[in-house]
């Protein structure tokens, strides 16, 4: 697996790219991103290595961002995640990227998304989401976001709607939620990717919700789930055997769900593209 010094030399490229000088340098930007790098803005607009280059130049208000609360986690020997928040005044984010090592390069950028929030205010006059009612929203984005995942010829706005719905319920249920709501969370994001065929994120997010499903009782519907999700991630990277055996292992783990939890992930399962 990764070691700490992969960790470090990710912290750090991850650093110059929020240097002001190194961001208004093309070759230096370039340099630190993957030929087929992907990012999705705050803005909701998709960014490609050379978009984001040009745009970068051409930002003449760039200044020092710094990241804090940043947590590494190797997702396999080459890859890793990163996630951290910045804030800055009113544009406050939470931001992750997936860094892979590149037998030339070194490490380099292959994705890349920010989620802007608005923290809450430690400030006694100002009225506060209670625990309720960011529940309430929570459920809200969740339940908005899976009719999207339904909605047959979706547009591309709504393709990325989808995205920060999936992305935004996640982020309340971390706040309000339970290891299951967090699990479940991550499962959408997952298969919100994954219906995109964006396989590199969709087995993120997997992961994660595998890793949360973990510390939830046997047998545990989430452990299937997280399982399908596995399987749709890694068939969309071309890795079929272990696609196959994540799939096999969800039909398994039906074995000892009641009927209803059964019936429910046994149609997710039927709907994987393999």
């Amino acid at each position: 697996m990764s070691s700490q010094e992969d960790f470090n030399e990710v912290i750090r490229s991850e650093f110059r790219l929020l240097d002001p000088e190194v961001r208004r340098d093309g070759d230096q930007v370039r340099k630190l991103l993957h030929p087929e790098f992907m990012e999705f803005g705050g803005s909701g607009r998709i960014w490609d290595a050379e978009s984001i280059v040009k745009a970068l130049a051409l930002d003449i208000n760039q200044h020092q961002i710094t990241p804090i609360n940043l947590q590494t986690v190797a997702l396999s020997p080459n890859v890793v995640l990163l996630t951290y928040q910045t804030e800055d005044g009113d544009q406050n984010s939470l931001r992750s990227s997936i860094w892979v090592k590149d037998g030339r390069e070194g490490w380099v950028l292959r994705f890349h998304q920010g989620t802007r929030y608005a923290p809450l205010q430690d400030n006694s006059n100002d009225e506060q989401v209670d625990f309720e009612s960011e529940k309430n929203l929570a459920k809200s984005l969740f339940n908005s976001c899976w009719k999207l995942m339904d909605k047959p010829g979706r547009t591309t706005e709504e393709d990325a709607e989808m995205i920060h719905l999936a992305h935004a319920s996640r982020w309340h249920w971390g706040n309000v939620g339970g290891i299951q709501e967090r699990a479940i969370g991550e499962w959408q994001c997952a298969r919100v990717h994954a219906i995109l065929g964006n396989g590199r994120v969709a087995l993120l997010h997997a992961t994660l919700s595998a890793q949360l499903a973990r510390s939830l009782p046997t047998p545990h519907f989430m452990k299937a789930s997280a399982a399908e999700a596995l399987a749709f991630a890694h068939f969309l990277l071309g890795e079929h055997q272990a696609a196959s055996q994540y799939k096999e292992q969800a039909i398994k783990l039906l074995e000892d769900l009641n009927e209803k939890d059964a019936e429910h992930i046994r149609k997710q399962i039927e709907e994987l593209p393999f």
